[in-house]
């Protein structure tokens, strides 16, 4: 796990926009919003945390293909306090992982974090964050999680087991589901 205080990388970058609409627009989706799912009831008033844990998922079936995201927030005391779960249509699985990690971050500055600790089971990102990957064909999203970043006091990564990820990548193939079924 990665423990990184505020640091210059992004302070030089532009606040982005409350919701993710401009970053979806750019690449032909819909903005982002949160959808609450049936099992987990979401706790309404709770007391506003400092410190947000985000899990988040992306899943495109076949890779690339039509995908979606999920993230679930929790604050300090483990209650899920948000999820997020959005069809994003045709995608590679790598795409949607940023993008649902992008879709957490903007929800936990919504909600008025101050610190966050990401739990991801993308290699990809996590290494990304940590500085031992690079990816020019995600640099553009990438750019985006460090510029979210850089709006927390600190915030935390991790690289967790599929097997600890079950939540977020339940709500990335519910959005999927939930899109095929539509059709």
């Amino acid at each position: 796990m990665a423990i990184i205080k505020r640091s210059p990388i992004g302070a030089d970058q532009p606040p982005l926009s409350p919701n993710l609409g401009g970053v979806f627009k750019k690449m032909g989706g819909t903005p982002i919003s949160p959808v609450r799912r049936n099992s987990a009831p979401l706790v309404k008033n709770f007391p506003k945390s400092k410190r947000l844990i985000i899990n988040s998922d992306g899943a495109a079936v076949p890779n690339p293909g039509l995908a979606g995201i999920g993230a679930v927030l929790r604050n300090d005391k483990s209650v899920v306090v948000a999820e997020i779960s959005k069809y994003i249509g045709p995608s590679t699985n790598n795409k949607a992982e940023f993008l649902a990690l992008i879709a957490g971050l903007e929800k936990a500055l919504e909600l008025g974090a101050e610190h966050v600790d990401i739990n991801s089971d993308s290699e990809l990102i996590v290494r990304q964050i940590e500085g031992k990957y690079r990816s020019k064909v995600m640099k553009p999203l990438f750019d985006q999680v460090v510029s979210l970043l850089g709006e927390f006091k600190s915030y935390t990564v991790q690289h967790i087991p599929r097997e600890q990820n079950t939540e977020a990548d339940a709500l990335s193939k519910r959005a999927l589901r939930l899109k095929l079924k539509a059709r």
